[in-house]
């Protein structure tokens, strides 16, 4: 099943030509579309779509924020990281609405 599921990421490449600066879970040998936001220069909130199985890699390094929009942390962990990041709220606002697709699937659908 097609998911999508946003992360906390930290951002890689120089930003040239040969090395643009993307989520480092662009360099994960998995099939993907994804979507970037900047929370600071290192950090970004990264909206994922794959395959479930291809989350599960993912899932291993890097913190999963929402799945389909929907909250996925305990108000503790949120409030930290609305500390750490001023503009998370905004930005969780904007994955919401994004429409990235994998196979013309947003990753947003029920399961049938």
């Amino acid at each position: 099943m097609i998911l999508e599921k946003t992360y906390i990421c930290p951002i890689i490449g120089e930003g040239t030509y040969e090395n643009p600066r993307r989520p480092k879970i662009a360099d994960l040998p998995i099939q993907m579309s994804w979507f970037i936001q900047e929370l600071t220069e290192e950090f970004c909130l990264v909206s994922v779509v794959a395959e479930e199985e291809d989350h599960k890699k993912i899932g291993i390094g890097f913190l999963l924020v929402a799945t389909k929009g929907q909250n996925e942390l305990p108000p503790e962990a949120l409030e930290v990281l609305r500390k750490k990041y001023e503009n998370l709220d905004a930005k969780l606002e904007i994955a919401k609405s994004c429409w990235v697709t994998l196979d013309e699937k947003t990753g947003k659908e029920e399961s049938k």
